[in-house]
């Protein structure tokens, strides 16, 4: 069991062992916290030292992405969007560090969010949240990927939730102003794993976005999603290629009304698991997370999303005027919107 409670940083892969204070790109800029983490990356909160105005997160890559290309291929991809896709985080420049690992490219963006799986998992009563706000999730990823695969011609390749993220504060004053009330936390500990170096302990502390899992329909009619994790893109050659995207997003949406995978891995295993996909209505009804009057609509759309045969899936286009998807385009003045408790939380009162 790895000595360390996030990233193993005593792992080959070599994760920076970054902590606030510690001065990047020529003492540019100034760490100033985590984030979170991931496979391939660590994403850390950065001050420009030369700009008060600008505070950025930074994606450090780990010395093996670095170095097998993988790093900068994503690179590649968000220049190439050059910022004029306003849904994936707007990419803000990049450099190389040094660290005693080895060398990691580094790749700027304006800061997001947090992302839908911590949301998620902020419900301790299941991991799932309501109907409703997974229908606003997922029609905002319809749309980008509609203009990911339309425009760009882009297989995003990493629809999942760790992967889409809610806006929460983006200049440099509102950023400060919330770090004076919740500061980024010192390292907690010192450890060296399998390694003689000791490495900084430190805990990502995404900046919150003031939604909870349970948010009413009416708050969360302004919330901005997001689409990043482009690690996994690539060029699309047909229309068969997008529609794997599409099987992530019906995959996605399950795990998010009911807090539990609808089985084990993504797209590739659609074909192998087509009873169960053929008894979600059945699986969202047992989960007991989701109210009868949901069940058919939902289990509808996720299963016009998993069908085997890829040319007879819709495409992100097409998932724009399915009727479950429509109801999650809320307006954004949140005026038009009743703000019934939905779903099982209703649900659980009336028992």
């Amino acid at each position: 069991m790895s000595p360390f409670p996030e990233e193993p940083l005593d792992s080959e892969v070599g994760y920076i062992p970054a902590k606030p204070e510690d001065k990047l790109d020529n003492d540019k800029y100034t760490v100033l916290g985590k984030l979170g983490w991931g496979a391939r990356s660590s994403v850390w909160l950065v001050a420009d030292n030369e700009d008060p105005d600008r505070i950025l997160a930074a994606k450090v890559f780990t010395v093996e992405a670095t170095e097998d290309g993988t790093a900068e291929e994503e690179k590649d991809l968000y220049e190439g969007l050059g910022g004029h896709h306003t849904d994936i985080p707007i990419f803000q420049g990049s450099f190389e560090h040094e660290s005693s690992r080895g060398t990691h490219l580094v790749l700027l963006f304006v800061h997001i969010g947090p992302s839908v799986e911590a949301l998620r998992l902020s419900n301790t009563d299941g991991g799932y949240i309501p109907v409703h706000f997974a229908k606003k999730i997922v029609a905002r990823l319809a749309s980008i990927l509609s203009t990911l695969h339309s425009d760009h011609r882009i297989v995003h390749g990493g629809v999942k939730a760790e992967n889409v993220l809610i806006t929460s504060v983006f200049d440099a004053s509102s950023i400060r102003s919330y770090l004076e009330s919740s500061p980024f936390l010192p390292p907690s500990d010192f450890v060296k794993g399998e390694l003689k170096e000791p490495f900084p302990v430190v805990k990502s502390q995404p900046l919150d976005h003031g939604f909870k899992w349970n948010s009413p329909r009416s708050s969360i009619a302004g919330a901005d999603v997001y689409l990043t994790g482009l690690g996994s893109a690539a060029a699309g050659k047909n229309d068969n290629e997008f529609k794997t995207d599409i099987q992530d997003l019906g995959l996605l949406a399950f795990l998010l009304v009911t807090g539990t995978p609808l089985f084990p891995g993504n797209h590739d295993k659609v074909r192998a698991n087509a009873e169960t996909i053929g008894r979600v209505e059945e699986l969202l009804t047992q989960s007991g997370k989701i109210a009868a009057s949901d069940v058919p609509s939902t289990a509808s759309f996720i299963r016009s999303c998993l069908k085997s045969a890829l040319h007879e899936l819709p495409s992100g286009f097409e998932l724009l005027s399915n009727p479950w998807v429509e109801d999650g385009s809320l307006c954004s003045c949140g005026w038009c919107v009743t703000d019934p408790i939905d779903g099982i939380l209703a649900t659980k009162q009336t028992v």
